[in-house]
């Protein structure tokens, strides 16, 4: 993946006034091959997990951020979006949104392992990462406002650290005054 070579404040400028769609997980390929090869308890356990990530991810964006527009779609339709077709673009009520809002730039904001092809080094480990889309691709954003971690571990759970994770990346994203900018 290309990294943008935007500056960071024009990209929270853009952000703020743009429209975030977020991408749920899905790993239903995964989950399917598992019980193909006879591992169910692991699909199961699979399954599970990424039903929690993806109620943490919606409840997390609905409650705790509010630094620009957010709507959400399938991973599988990552390409179509891409392509600027917005068709299966749902919000938190997973109801379709037939007249998707004339803004700005369109940003993806997707869960997962960060550092992605080692572009930038302080994305490590398992958070939230907005990327800017940009002639038909993603494109990594080089500076931390745009990456949060998310700290799972014995004491909180997936679901919490989800949403603690998007928290701060809404506290990062609004701690410098773009309209400054």
């Amino acid at each position: 993946m290309p990294v943008s070579e935007l500056g960071r404040f024009t990209h929270l400028r853009q952000l703020k006034d743009g429209m975030l769609l977020v991408q749920l997980p899905n790993r239903d390929k995964k989950i399917a091959k598992l019980k193909e090869i006879g591992l169910s308890k692991r699909a199961k356990t699979e399954a599970a997990e990424v039903k929690i990530e993806r109620e943490g991810i919606i409840e997390g964006f609905e409650k705790e951020f509010e630094f620009c527009n957010v709507l959400y779609f399938e991973r599988e339709h990552t390409s179509e979006i891409l392509e600027g077709n917005y068709k299966k673009v749902f919000d938190s009520r997973f109801e379709h949104v037939s007249d998707f809002p004339e803004t700005g730039e369109i940003y993806v904001a997707q869960y997962g392992v960060g550092h992605p092809n080692g572009e930038v080094s302080s994305y490590n480990g398992v958070g939230i990462q907005i990327r800017h889309v940009h002639n038909g691709q993603l494109e990594t954003i080089n500076h931390d406002y745009f990456y949060k971690r998310s700290k799972i571990g014995l004491i909180m759970g997936r679901k919490k650290a989800v949403i603690k994770g998007i928290k701060n990346l809404n506290y990062n994203l609004n701690k410098v005054p773009v309209e400054k900018y």
